[in-house]
This record gives C-alpha cells, structure tokens and sequence, in this order.
C-alpha cells in the first residue's frame, strides 16, 4: 500500500482521525479490531495522493463517505481515481450509515469482499 506522500499528509490524516464525524464513527463501530469478517481495516488510509475514509487493503476495497454538503475537501479521490489504481470504491452518503441503513452497506460490503 502506498505510504503517507509526506509529513503533511500524514498530520492531516491523524487529525481526521481524531475529529470523525458521527457517520463516520457508526461505520468504524462495526469495522474496527477485525469485527469485520475478520478482515483488517484502515481508516483515513493513503492511497495515492488520497486520503481513504477507510481501507481494506487485502481487497483492495475502499470506502469513501460522501459529505452531507456538496463540498469535497482535496484529500477525497475524485470518482474514477481510485478505481483507475486497482480498488474497488464504495460510496455510501453520511445518510447511508444512519440507523437501519448501515446493515445494508455492511451486507453490500460483505458481498464484495467474499469471492
């Protein structure tokens, strides 16, 4: 996996960590510490000069939430990028991961992981 294109990135990706937005910490709720089929997932995980919501590298699977707002801050691939690199990008809104939606992507999810 490409690594962190300089200290900067790295900085911003750590402080996106630790200021994750309610969609965000629902998904990584049921992700996090292998809860996932077992699998080990990344959050804000480089990928390119990107920065990944969250990444299943053994899959080359990346997930990037699409903001409430229309705004999309740079480090957010933009469509095709990523899919142009090998992955597989799933784009579920902050919508997508409230209440009874969030089992829906993580059954999609789950789809596409298992060959």
């Amino acid at each position: 996996m490409p690594a962190y294109r300089d200290d900067s990135q790295r900085l911003h990706a750590r402080a996106q960590r630790a200021a994750m937005t309610p969609a965000e910490a629902a998904l990584w709720h049921h992700l996090r510490n292998h809860r996932f089929l077992g699998l080990s997932v990344r959050r804000k995980a480089p990928v390119g000069p990107w920065i990944a919501d969250f990444l299943i590298p053994a899959r080359r699977i990346a997930i990037c939430i699409l903001p409430e707002t229309a705004f999309r801050g740079s480090d957010h691939p933009p469509p095709g990028a990523l899919e142009r690199l090998g992955y597989t990008v799933l784009r579920p809104s902050a919508n997508d991961l409230s209440g009874s939606h969030i089992a829906a992507l993580l059954h999609r999810l789950a789809a596409r992981v298992t060959p």
